[in-house]
């Protein structure tokens, strides 16, 4: 972890570990993750490797990352009642595995009403450690929903997009 702190000071622990974690060699019992032998043996030389060329995203240059299972809970809803809309943020790192992404990541949730054809910003929301972004909201009308994430290389990555209809 020092290593990989000294290659890139701007990443925070939850950050620092995940790069530990992602470049650790093959699973050694084959069992995944256990007590006895963690995630694998510790590549120091590929950890600070991928630490120096982390994003301001937090993820690698290379890595991808997607929105998964975007859902509004609390359907039909009544207007002024709060609903909730979650997503996953799943990362592909050089290991090309998908998997819900540890490091904080933005998600823009955004609304197009029915009738329109834009869709707006209401809010930014950061992802947990457990990969999920979740945005409480009080839909003014139905339309439709949708997230979107900023890619390491700049440009946005939309999920698919969810209908909630709201009664008066």
């Amino acid at each position: 972890m020092a290593l990989v702190l000294s290659a890139n000071p701007g990443l925070n622990a939850a950050e620092a570990a995940s790069v530990v974690q992602m470049t650790a060699a093959d699973d050694i019992s084959g069992n995944g993750r256990d007590d006895q032998l963690g995630q694998g043996i510790v590549r120091a030389d590929q950890a600070v490797a991928a630490a120096l060329t982390m994003t301001s995203t937090g993820l690698p240059a290379n890595a991808r990352v997607r929105l998964k299972g975007f859902n509004a809970v609390g359907e039909p809803g009544r207007r002024g009642q709060a609903t909730s809309f979650t997503v996953q943020v799943q990362a592909r790192y050089p290991d090309k595995i998908w998997r819900g992404d540890p490091v904080p990541t933005l998600v823009r949730f955004e609304f197009r009403p029915s009738g329109s054809r834009k869709y707006r910003q209401v809010a930014v929301v950061a992802s947990g450690a457990d990969g999920w972004a979740t945005l409480q909201a009080a839909p003014p009308r139905s339309g439709k929903w949708r997230a979107r994430v900023q890619q390491p290389n700049g440009r946005w990555s939309t999920s698919g997009s969810d209908f909630l209809k709201v009664r008066r």
